[in-house]
């Protein structure tokens, strides 16, 4: 018999899941449940021993006492080993549901918080409020509670703010300090509905010193300076108090320092002044708080600086910082600098971060920032390993490279702040490890305007931080021990990061790292399906809980993008135009990363196009989408990296689509369980991408209005290209011949017949050539060829005539290779000599030759590259062999586009410059007569083709 029973709050949320017993699986273990849902909508049930469910019978839990229970009976509309995915009757009023997968009923645990903070950080004191973050804690028509117990005491709080995912109280001032448990219900259910309880501080308030120190006017004192406000502050930090500044302007030439328990205060931002002089060399930051202080009513305004406000973030008293309504103007480009005085600021900058000077550092515990109006000359916010952070109400604008950064936080409210890139080299930001923590867990991120990221990776909020300490096989799971079949050499202490299990027996689950020795990962609770010997893990950082809420971003690369780990994400209600859109996928980042149980839900992109994308500034235009993927990886063993999606009730409007599995060419599903229902794709090319590597898709209840194509299947497309290239291969003659005697506007057509006619990107012309046309390349132009999925041949020759321009540096001739990853070939000029590169199909560029320095710089060469899978490369120069390379390997394949006079990076000091170098290397100079074959052809045909 299959039996589970599950509960969830239809419209709102799925509450929770029960479980039967794990000790065997042919009873079936429910590891997540998709929520929200509503009436109409799918659930989508993960976790083992599903398959032949037949049926599920569900339940509508009373609101009270005595409520009637409503029931009824549906099919499962997908049923796999591992997952059940049905719906409930559109007519079934919104409520607390439960259901059973079988007939026997398990137990209900109910669980809608994720985390609390307080108005006193993760704490809350006494006439303050308890501020909760969750899933589906506002039900239509119902009142929302809160419960705290504890003390012997309890009180049922009504929310004065109670949304789909936050919900906040105030806190009756008679309750005692203490350790309290706090509880949640959205009115739905009756008493189901309630919320596990959570842990909660209730604090004695901070007493603020009453001593105050108020500086002088300015007028009474004709020596203001830095030596006479630090002075104040130090008098200050005695005892703990304020400093108070009157309106006035402070000319100040040196860093201040404010001791702990000490708030520095103006007469407001719009009256009160702090002013630095240009430094030449600028000291580490313009106001330095180790913890414990604040800032407020007042602005800062400097030409060059380091940083502008800095605090600790690592230190055991890190954190209680209060920033308030600030205004800071922090410009070194401000005033007539010289290109060399401008170069040699930015370079000085970059020594601080990789996004410039931060005008905000800070970290710890019991953080707010509100109110300010933060403009500098790098990254506006850097916030590392904070808890109970809020911040609010801000006016941020990132300077030069600048970004924002929240780094290994635990419990962050980011709400109704704006970002604008301020440069024109400004980019994003996002949450991340990049700090070198090894969790980065529980933001609130809502409300928030974000725009004009144009510089690096263009990215509005990205989660980031690649590396792992290990992915392989399991050799045995006992209680919190797991073993790993070898020694692994633990780079750092790694507790509080996560063991995901991939593949095999417990696929899904992770545990939380306590401690690492050798072979043993000692865990912090028991698995609910064992782990064995067939199971695949990775070991690597945990972000987790993040949700996204009603943010608009405008002028970006990606709007919302999780990278790599994430887990448990939702967006919800989040708005996006000229952005590539919204996505998420697992992938190997330095380590394997998965991408588990992420919700796009109800968001909108009203204007699809991208422009100016990526590294290759040559294609100023695409389009956006939302998408659920898996990148391109390189494991083994191979296991799913991205798993459980919900992509629901979206609108994308002009130019943008849909997305499940694209970019994965792996041979095992790399992407698994994603629905897609109720949403709408308006004006787009394609509505809706079914990538290759991807099972478990179930796509329901979609609407797509004026698109050229509804649905794109790759799987199919792929076994067509099969097919058809089975056909092209046979024949004995070129797959691909561009001879440039008659082009059509900006297309140059296959005398093939085969259909790999070439288009123009940029501007180009053509010449007479050694027999016939000629391509006329002026460095910043190239031809992409069509249907690159024909060309996937194991073994091939390539020949053309080519007269370059310029032989010094590394520039692209032809290669089926546009972003930089692995290919079939690449065949380059690199400092005179021909260079043709291959990828094995373990990923590792084996296959690889060289010619001496045989071009000519305005001469005309002809050239051969023949690869005979399995037996090695050979290039011939002028019908002559000139390099040969022995190899049993095969190449590699990959979906790219075959690019004549483009290669994907190089330039004119490529492989003399630092490493990372990344910019297209476009060919300058004329080619003629580009043939390829899909077989390699013998010697003499190639001196048949160099007369």
């Amino acid at each position: 018999m299959i039996v589970t029973r599950i509960s969830w709050i239809v419209s709102t949320v799925l509450l929770a899941l029960t479980i039967l017993p794990s000790s065997a699986l042919s009873a079936p273990v429910a590891l997540w449940t998709s929520d929200p849902v509503a009436p109409g909508q799918t659930v989508l049930v993960y976790g083992d021993g599903f398959a032949g469910c037949r049926s599920v019978n569900w339940e509508r839990l009373p609101d009270s006492s005595d409520g009637h229970i409503l029931s009824g009976y549906t099919e499962p509309l997908q049923v796999r080993p591992k997952s059940v995915k049905f719906a409930l009757p559109a007519s079934a009023p919104a409520g607390i549901f439960r259901a059973s997968i079988g007939s026997q009923s398990g137990s209900v645990t109910v669980t809608i918080i994720l985390w609390a903070q307080g108005d006193s950080g993760t704490n809350g004191t006494a006439g303050g409020f308890v501020r909760i973050v969750g899933k589906c804690l506002r039900q239509p028509g119902r009142h929302a509670s809160i419960r705290i117990t504890g003390m012997g005491d309890s009180r049922l709080l009504t929310p004065n703010r109670s949304e789909l995912f936050t919900m906040q109280a105030s806190l009756p001032s008679s309750l005692r300090p203490g350790i309290y448990q706090i509880f949640a219900s959205s009115g739905a259910g009756g008493d189901a509905g309630w919320s596990e309880p959570l842990r909660f501080v209730v604090a004695d308030p901070v007493k603020a010193s009453p001593v105050q120190i108020d500086a002088p006017e300015p007028d009474q004192s004709p020596t203001l300076n830095s030596e006479t406000l630090q002075g104040l502050l130090d008098k200050a930090g005695i005892q703990g108090g304020t400093v108070r500044l009157p309106p006035g302007r402070w000319p100040l030439d040196s860093a201040l320092t404010i001791p702990r328990n000490v708030t520095l205060a103006g007469a407001g931002m719009n009256r009160t002044a702090l002013c630095w002089t240009d430094f030449e060399t600028p000291p580490p930051a313009l106001i330095i708080g180790h913890d414990h202080f604040g800032v407020r009513d007042l602005a800062m305004y400097a030409l060059n600086y380091a940083n502008g406000v800095i605090a600790d973030q690592t230190t055991p008293t890190a954190g209680s910082i209060r920033i308030d309504r600030v205004r800071m103007r922090l410009d070194p480009y401000r005033g007539h600098l010289t290109t060399d005085q401008v170069n040699k600021r930015l370079v000085q900058a970059m020594h601080n971060s990789s996004g410039g000077g931060d005008s905000l550092r800070l970290g710890g515990e019991n953080i707010e920032v509100a109110d300010c109006d933060i403009y500098g000359g790098g990254r506006c916010l850097y916030l590392s390993r904070a808890s109970g952070a809020n911040i609010h109400d801000n006016t941020f604008y990132n300077g030069r490279w600048g970004w924002y950064c929240f780094s290994g936080n635990n419990g962050v409210i980011f709400e109704n702040n704006s970002i604008t890139g301020a440069d024109l080299m400004s980019t994003g930001g996002g949450l991340n490890c990049l700090d070198g923590s090894t969790c980065s867990q529980n933001v609130y991120y809502a409300g928030n305007t974000l725009k004009n990221m144009f510089g690096w990776d263009r990215e509005a909020m990205t989660t980031d931080a690649g590396g792992a300490a290990y992915y392989g096989l399991v050799e045995s799971a006992k209680g919190t021990t797991l073993t790993l079949p070898v020694d692994v050499k633990w780079s750092r202490n790694w507790a509080g990061a996560a063991v995901f299990v991939l593949g095999g027996a417990g696929e899904g689950q992770y545990r939380r790292i306590v401690s690492t020795d050798g072979r043993q990962v000692s865990l912090d609770k028991p698995w609910k399906i064992m782990p064995d010997s067939t199971s695949i893990i990775t070991i690597t950082m945990l972000q987790r809980n993040y949700i996204f809420v009603n943010n608009s971003f405008t002028d970006a690369g990606v709007a919302i993008q999780m990278y790599g780990a994430a887990i448990g994400n939702i967006a919800y209600g989040n708005t996006t135009a000229r952005t590539d859109g919204y996505h998420n996928f697992g992938m190997n980042y330095d380590g394997v990363q998965p991408s588990w149980y992420i919700q796009w839900l109800n968001n909108r992109i009203t204007d699809g196009t991208v422009y100016g994308g990526g590294h290759d500034q040559t294609v100023s235009v695409g389009e956006a989408h939302l998408a659920v993927q898996a990148m391109p990886t390189r494991m083994t063993p191979l296991a799913p990296v991205t798993l459980c999606g919900i992509v629901r009730g979206n609108v994308l409007e002009d130019s943008a689509h849909l997305e499940v599995g694209t970019g994965n060419d792996a041979p095992i599903s790399m992407t698994e369980e994603v629905i897609v229902e109720q949403n709408t794709v308006r004006n787009s090319d394609v509505g809706l991408i079914i990538g290759r590597g991807c099972d478990g898709i179930l796509t329901r209840n979609n609407t797509f209005v004026n698109c050229r194509h509804v649905q794109q299947d790759e799987a199919i497309s792929d076994a067509k290209a099969v097919a058809r290239r089975k056909i092209l291969y046979a024949k004995p003659g070129p797959l691909l011949d561009l001879t440039f005697d008659k082009p059509e506007g900006l297309k140059f057509h296959d005398l093939t017949g085969n259909g790999f006619n070439a288009t123009a990107i940029g501007k180009l012309a053509t010449e007479p050539g050694p027999h016939g046309g000629s391509l006329v390349l002026d460095g910043n132009s190239y031809l992409r060829v069509e249907h690159p999925e024909l060309i996937q041949m194991s073994s091939y020759t390539i020949s053309l005539w080519i007269q370059p321009d310029k032989i010094s540096g590394r520039w692209g001739i032809l290669a089926k290779r546009y972003t930089n990853t692995t290919a079939p070939f690449v065949l380059t000029v690199f400092f005179g000599q021909v260079v043709i590169e291959a990828s094995d199909t373990t990923g590792q560029w084996s296959l690889i030759t060289r010619t001496p320095a045989v071009l000519k710089q305005g001469a005309w060469t002809h050239v051969a590259a023949v690869m005979d899978a399995g037996h090695g490369m050979t290039i011939y120069i002028d019908g002559k062999p000139a390099a040969h390379l022995d190899s049993t390997q095969t190449p590699d394949q990959n979906g790219e586009p075959l690019c004549i006079g483009r290669d994907s990076w190089g330039g004119a000091t490529a492989g003399k410059a630092p490493a990372g170098v990344d910019a297209p290397a476009l060919f300058q100079g004329k080619m003629a007569d580009i043939r390829v074959w899909a077989r390699a052809l013998q010697a003499n045909e190639i001196t048949e083709l160099a007369r």
